[in-house]
């Protein structure tokens, strides 16, 4: 059995996830040989981070904070992409 991988972020960007950000979401856990999720404890939703309609379920604003968690061969690397991407603020904020 593989080990979980889980990391915690915080949305950072004014928007939240979006349709733009969801769409992100799923193209960077396409890339990985993994099971990526995303869960909002708050409001008590956990989204499969490949499948879109999932992830803007979410009801992820600014200030939310996230659990991600990956499960397969390329965990560590899919969830720290995805820690990073919405860390970064999905390209959306001023640097």
């Amino acid at each position: 059995m593989s080990q979980v991988v889980e990391e915690k972020v915080v949305v950072p960007n004014p928007q939240g996830i979006h349709a733009r950000p969801s769409a992100m979401i799923v193209k960077t856990a396409a890339g990985f040989d993994a099971t990526l999720h995303i869960e909002n404890p708050a409001e008590d939703v956990c989204a499969d981070a490949s499948s879109i309609m999932e992830v803007m379920t979410l009801v992820a604003t600014q200030g939310t904070e996230l659990h991600i968690t990956g499960e397969g061969p390329e965990a560590a690397e899919g969830v720290r992409a995805l820690t990073a991407l919405i860390r970064r603020g999905f390209d959306e904020m001023d640097t």
